[in-house]
């Protein structure tokens, strides 16, 4: 696969490697590699999903790992990076419009299904950020275990995508957005018209407690909205939604 783009000043293209993250991880570390730079993988043997779970990760899929240096940022990278990958996929597959959403804190939703996740990960001491993307772009099949909460772009469209054009238009839209990220935060208003929990109570268990409540938004820096009682809303910057149901 070819990539050029005005973002990166590299471009490394893996047959297979355990994990994107870990590669860059292991690249900014050794100082192999300076600037920004853009990691994509065929395949992960060792995908990484939040805290502690895996993410299968075959040949086919779009897996990858942006690492952008010394980038000020006071917004959530992870919620942005997911509305410009909802994006992308709106541009180009105008038919998942109904179903396609995105799930606080990092997940894309088709139909319910997970299609797509990110994670960020901050290396203080290298003034790096790093964004790992996954995308079941072109998946063979689902293993037993993911096959009923999952999903994948070409079973959707029941045709294979090409992997390289929407690796282009993520990273157009990505840079394209990005100045406004900076200066005003997380576009509220697209995030809350595309939201897969907005207006649902949910349960989100975070590091120190769980919370329950009704989903109303974001705020600019990326923290979901939670209305605990009638008019207190209480912002919630990192956790994991358990469940969600209509309110």
């Amino acid at each position: 696969m070819e990539f050029n783009h005005i973002l990166f000043d590299r471009f490394l293209y893996l047959k297979s490697t355990g994990s994107t993250m870990q590669k860059a991880i292991d690249l900014i570390q050794s100082k192999e590699i300076s600037g920004n730079f853009l990691i994509v993988a065929e395949e992960q043997t060792l995908g990484k999903g939040r805290g502690n779970s895996t993410w299968y990760s075959p040949h086919g899929g779009l897996w990858m790992t942006a690492a952008l240096y010394n980038l000020h940022l006071d917004a959530n990278i992870t919620i942005f990076a997911g509305i410009c990958l909802h994006k992308t996929l709106l541009a180009l597959f105008p038919s998942l419009s109904a179903e396609l959403t995105i799930k606080w804190p990092n997940d894309l939703f088709w139909d319910n299904r997970k299609i797509g996740g990110i994670l960020c990960n901050y290396l203080e001491a290298h003034k790096y950020h790093l964004l790992g993307i996954g995308l079941n772009s072109n998946c063979q099949y689902l293993p037993e275990n993911i096959s009923t909460t999952a999903s994948a772009l070409n079973m959707i469209l029941v045709h294979p995508v090409d992997n390289a054009i929407i690796l282009d238009n993520l990273w157009d839209i990505f840079a394209a957005d990005l100045p406004r990220l900076i200066d005003k935060g997380v576009d509220q208003d697209y995030f809350r018209n595309n939201s897969l929990l907005m207006n649902k109570k949910v349960l989100i268990d975070t590091e120190f407690q769980s919370f329950s409540g009704i989903v109303r938004g974001v705020n600019h820096r990326g923290a979901l909205l939670l209305e605990m009682k009638k008019g207190m809303i209480q912002p919630i910057y990192s956790g994991s939604v358990i469940n969600w149901q209509d309110s």
